[in-house]
């Protein structure tokens, strides 16, 4: 087997126009993740995420995103290298720029798969391990088994009206984290389909948001509220 060879390379912030690259980075390690997962982070925090790009080329090598959330939070996402790259400390360099942009935040994250998870653990020192995880499923949804209704409930687009209603409903289950970034972002930036369910009192009971990935497959996300979960078992894609 040859030996890799180091290519010249320099990290620097990820822009915009870097989008679709690094979209293409990810579905080379195939990672099947949010499509719009760079302009997300980048609209939490412009200088959150970085990229090592070669010199000679031009080419996007690896990209890292420690993107801050507050001044007490920041959330790492997106931490890869291309496979004929890694093993030569280009994700150990940008590792050490995202460290030096996150501070003395604390810092969360979902590990990919298991190879990145010890890497955080054994590694970077992530060592807290909480008990609430992030379920995924994959396959063809059976909708005729999802619950057709709700006493009481109904769905309503999200929309500038009720987008502050869902941002206190988002505080309230995520722990008192603010994502109003993200979720003002949601609210029609992108090609999404944004769902909100509402009480009788027009009160936000829960929201999903149904995305594509970067290979195009239909995803949906977003906490449901437990008054809604008291009532009956509910699904989404």
């Amino acid at each position: 087997m040859s030996e890799k060879t180091m290519p010249s390379y320099t990290i620097r912030t990820m822009q915009l126009s870097d989008s679709e690259e690094v979209r293409e980075l990810w579905s080379a390690l195939e990672w099947d993740i949010y499509k719009y997962s760079n302009e997300m982070m980048l609209i939490n925090d412009p200088n959150g995420v970085f990229v090592a790009q070669e010199n000679a080329t031009g080419k996007l090598l690896g990209v890292c995103g420690c993107v801050n959330l507050s001044p007490e939070l920041s959330f790492v996402c997106m931490y890869a290298v291309r496979e004929d790259c890694q093993g030569l400390g280009i994700g150990t360099a940008l590792w050490a720029k995202g460290i030096e942009h996150m501070g003395d935040r604390n810092a969360s994250l979902f590990a990919a798969n298991v190879k990145m998870q010890e890497i955080y653990k054994n590694h970077h020192n992530f060592k807290a391990i909480p008990q609430r995880k992030r379920l995924l499923m994959k396959g063809k949804p059976v909708v005729n088994a999802l619950t057709a209704s709700i006493s009481g409930i109904c769905l309503v687009d999200m929309n500038d009206k009720n987008i502050a209603d869902v941002i206190e409903y988002d505080k309230q289950v995520c722990d008192g984290v603010d994502r109003s970034a993200a979720l003002r972002a949601l609210n029609g930036t992108f090609d999404n389909i944004n769902s909100v369910a509402i009480n009788d009192n027009n009160q936000v009971m829960g929201y999903c948001v149904v995305s594509e990935t970067v290979s195009v497959i239909v995803r949906g996300w977003g906490p449901m509220g437990a008054g809604m979960l008291d009532q009956s078992q509910t699904g989404t894609l």
